[in-house]
């Protein structure tokens, strides 16, 4: 093999190699994504959570007119998938906040906001229906998940 065919073949391997490994580096974007229960009774507890891809210091939280009682709880969570030879790794944490809101009404959660390597990242809101509870069950031992 001549010299001029080898340094080909090395520059074509070299550029394979680079634009193999930006692909296999690529980073989707960041997001995070809100969820709380459609509906709930006046005075009961509920848990609304954010998902996010990327974890961020929580700078900006508006709960609109719900009560805040408790929160955030980070949790992570990883999934690893391997397909034909290839390793996928994947990253999310969760912000769970528990709050309750003592008026009937449609009420929206604006979200909140993370600072992740200076970008801010805001959530989605979320619209919830507060309506009376039932008659036999006292609003304080009530719990809803979503």
């Amino acid at each position: 093999m001549n010299m001029k065919k080898a340094n080909v073949l090395i520059t074509g391997w070299i550029a394979s190699f680079i634009l193999l490994f930006s692909f296999a580096n690529a980073q989707t974007s960041d997001s995070c994504f809100a969820k709380a229960p459609s509906e709930v009774a006046v005075g009961q507890q509920f848990k609304y959570t954010v998902s996010a891809n990327v974890r961020g210091e929580v700078v900006s939280t508006d709960f609109g007119k719900f009560e805040f009682i408790s929160g955030p709880s980070i949790g992570t969570s990883t999934s690893i998938n391997m397909t034909n030879g290839h390793i996928d790794q994947t990253t999310s944490y969760t912000y769970t906040y528990y709050l309750s809101c003592e008026k009937e009404g449609n009420f929206v959660i604006p979200g909140i906001t993370l600072s992740v390597e200076g970008r801010l990242i805001k959530s989605n809101y979320v619209e919830v229906s507060v309506v009376k509870p039932p008659k036999n069950i006292e609003p304080d031992n009530q719990q809803a998940d979503s």
